[in-house]
């Protein structure tokens, strides 16, 4: 799965979190896989299948 999303014109932060919620656990909260460089704003999701 490829993320990306519009960066603001106002800023650029120096790095985006990355989240998603925990499959294997009903009502988990969301789980921090990755830290991304902010002015790189696609990321690919390996582990999602």
């Amino acid at each position: 799965m490829v993320l990306s999303w519009e960066t603001s014109p106002d800023c650029t932060p120096d790095e985006y979190a990355v989240y998603r919620p925990d499959m294997d656990v009903h009502g988990a909260r969301m789980a921090h896989i990755s830290t991304v460089d902010g002015s790189t704003p696609p990321y690919t999701d390996g582990q999602c299948s």
